[in-house]
C-alpha cells in the first residue's frame, strides 16, 4: 500500500549500497497502522544491520534527546550502540537517561565504541555479574555484595579461581574461623595464586605437604622432649662423688 515510498527507497539503499555507506537518516511519520514500522524493518534487511525499536513516550523529555543527540553526534555512538546500552541499563534497574549518559560516556573513554564492542562489553559486564550472584550463593548469601565485597570477587575472578576454588577457601576458613570473611577468603585465594594453585587437586597436594611438615615437626618436637627427659633424670641421680671418682680419705 506504499508503492511511491518503497520505490524511492529501493533507489536510496541501492544508490547506499553501491557507494557502501550508511544510509542517510529517513523519517517516517503519520498515524498507526500505515507501515512505519516494516518499512524501517525491511531497510534493516535491506542494508544487513541491526533493527532496535523504541517509541517517542520512552525519550519524552527533551533533556533526554539531546543526552542521546549527544552520544550520538559528539561521541559518534551509533542508533543501535545507544539503544543496546540503555537495554542494558534497564536490565540492571538503572533506567534513568543521566546513568545511561554516564555508562555510555565511560565506555567511550576505555575505547569502546562501535556496536560490536558495546555487544562484547556487555557480555563481559553479564558474565562479572553471574559470577558475583554465584559468589554470594556460594558462601551462603542472598543480598547483592557490598562495593567491597565485589572488589574481592572481581580480583578473584581475574585471577583465574573459579567458583569451585572459592568453595574449598570458604571451607576453609569456616573450619578455621567458624565465621564468613573475605579479608580471611582473600588471604587463602593469595596464597594459593602466589604458589600458582588454582585447581582442588592441586590444593589437595598443598594440604598433603603441609600436613606431613606438621608431622615432621611434631616427631622432632617429641624427640627434643624425651632428650630433655632423659637428662632430668641424670640430674636427679647424678652423684658427684662417684663422677669424680671420690673414695674414702
Amino acid at each position: 500500500g506504499q508503492k511511491k515510498a518503497k520505490e524511492n527507497l529501493k533507489v536510496y539503499i541501492e544508490a547506499a549500497k553501491k557507494r557502501q555507506e550508511p544510509l542517510d537518516h529517513v523519517l517516517f511519520y503519520g498515524p498507526p497502522g500505515l507501515g512505519k514500522t516494516t518499512l524501517a524493518g525491511i531497510i534493516a534487511n535491506e542494508m544487513g544491520t541491526h533493527f532496535k525499536i523504541t517509541s517517542g513516550p520512552a525519550i519524552a523529555k527533551p533533556g533526554e534527546m539531546a543526552a542521546i543527540l549527544n552520544l550520538y553526534e559528539y561521541y559518534n555512538y551509533s542508533a543501535a550502540s545507544i539503544l543496546m546500552i540503555a537495554e542494558y541499563c534497564m536490565s540492571i534497574g538503572k533506567g534513568k537517561m543521566a546513568y545511561i549518559e554516564t555508562v555510555a560516556k565511560n565506555w567511550f573513554e576505555l575505547g569502546i565504541c562501535s556496536y560490536a564492542e558495546v555487544e562484547a562489553e556487555i557480555i563481559r559486564q553479564n558474565e562479572v555479574m553471574s559470577f558475583e550472584r554465584q559468589a554470594m550463593r556460594t558462601f551462603g548469601l542472598d543480598n547483592k555484595p557490598t562495593k567491597k565485597q565485589k572488589e574481592y570477587i572481581q580480583n578473584w575472578r581475574n585471577m583465574g579461581f573459579s567458583l569451585e576454588m572459592l568453595e574449598i577457601a570458604y571451607e576453609k576458613c569456616m573450619d578455621s574461623t567458624n565465621k564468613l570473611s573475605f579479608a580471611y577468603i582473600n588471604k587463602i585465594l593469595e596464597s594459593w595464586s602466589g604458589k600458582a594453585i588454582l585447581t582442588p587437586e592441586q590444593v589437595d597436594e598443598e594440604d598433603k605437604k603441609h600436613s606431613a611438615g606438621r608431622k615432621k615437626k611434631s616427631e622432632k618436637n617429641k624427640k627434643t622432649s624425651y632428650d630433655l627427659d632423659e637428662w632430668e633424670r641424670y640430674a636427679l641421680n647424678f652423684n658427684p662423688n662417684k663422677t669424680m671418682g671420690g673414695g674414702k680419705s
